[in-house]
């Protein structure tokens, strides 16, 4: 089964687009994120980042002061689950494969550690592009994923060479992407299906920091 909403409401990417390059004359610097995802979906039953998904953005950064900055990302993500099919999990859980595509805008402050390594923190708003999902027995998918998801962001970086860093991440949804789900088992109030993903990849810097 394959759900797609389309992008009509974001035509407003393009402009991002030119505004990423323009503001490097205006003290900002820009560059671009690279990376692979190891995803879940806490409460769907079943469990571990077995599926690998594609992580890339283009951001804008603005210093603060010589350890500060604030971060300004648009992103393409996939998300989701997978079961690893074996005889005791095979009733496990809604769903063989489950891939969800998105746009993720983060915003994050970002900690200068030293020269080469800084920490990040911050929030994303997220708009769900479309889903699909695989199931050996054909069942029909009862669910009503939300269109709109908001996630914490956390993560650390490392400089490799001028311009050249590898990050990784971790991304949590702070809301149920699926209202519709039960309880969680390890929450006993908490109901609902969360995205969790941790990413690693590689982050290009068009600029030398200026700080």
């Amino acid at each position: 089964m394959f759900v797609y909403y389309g992008m009509k409401q974001w035509y407003w990417i393009i402009p991002f687009l030119f505004l990423a390059t323009g503001l490097r004359a205006q003290n900002f610097d820009a560059g671009f994120h690279a990376g692979l995802s190891g995803t879940q979906v806490d409460g769907d039953g079943l469990g571990g980042y077995h599926k690998l998904g594609l992580y890339t953005s283009l951001f804008v950064s603005r210093a603060i002061n010589t350890d500060w900055s604030w971060q300004f990302e648009l992103a393409y993500s996939q998300k989701g689950s997978r079961r690893v099919v074996k005889p005791e999990t095979l009733d496990a859980g809604p769903w063989i494969r489950l891939q969800m595509h998105y746009i993720d805008v983060p915003l994050l402050v970002n900690w200068k550690y030293d020269d080469r390594f800084s920490l990040e923190g911050g929030v994303s708003g997220n708009l769900l592009l479309g889903w699909k999902y695989n199931d050996l027995r054909n069942n029909v998918l009862n669910t009503n994923f939300t269109r709109f998801e908001t996630a914490m962001i956390f993560g650390a970086r490392y400089e490799l060479r001028e311009k050249l860093s590898v990050f990784a991440r971790a991304n949590y949804s702070m809301f149920s992407i699926d209202p519709q789900a039960g309880f969680l088992p390890f929450f006993a109030i908490q109901r609902g299906t969360y995205n969790n993903l941790l990413t690693l990849g590689l982050r290009y810097q068009f600029t030398p920091d200026r700080l």
